[in-house]
């Protein structure tokens, strides 16, 4: 059984590299645009994916057969990341700060600090 993981493009997380977990045991960092081929010993049965980067993580993958994996940033993390800080820039170009600095602190509180943990998306993809 071979397993196939290719790092994708995204803006978060760029200039660092994720480390690679199977089964909970580290085997490699991946930097953007990186391959790495898996290939767990005999009889091991599913095998268990994920991700790390600076503590934010990824979900997590169950393969059985050979398969190719992709990781990519979670699209709407990075949106929800963008917002946050063009209502810091608007809060100190307009005169709406009181409204600007709220609404950025609820992004943070309410989708960027809990969804820190599904920073990058583990996706099996076919041939």
């Amino acid at each position: 059984m071979t397993i196939q993981i290719r790092r994708k493009f995204g803006y978060m997380g760029y200039l660092g590299r994720v480390k690679l977990y199977a089964n909970d045991e580290p085997i490699a960092k991946l930097a953007v645009g990186d391959t790495y081929t898996y290939e767990p010993g005999e009889g091991q049965g599913i095998i268990k994916l994920k991700v790390t980067q600076l503590g934010g993580g990824s979900n997590t993958l169950f393969l059985k057969d050979p398969a190719k994996v992709t990781i990519s940033v979670n699209p709407y993390y990075t949106i929800t990341f963008l917002l946050f800080f063009a209502c810091l820039f608007a809060a100190n170009i307009t005169p709406y700060s009181i409204v600007f600095l709220p609404l950025a602190l609820l992004l943070c509180l309410v989708f960027i600090l809990p969804g820190f943990s599904k920073t990058f998306v583990l996706k099996e993809v076919s041939e």
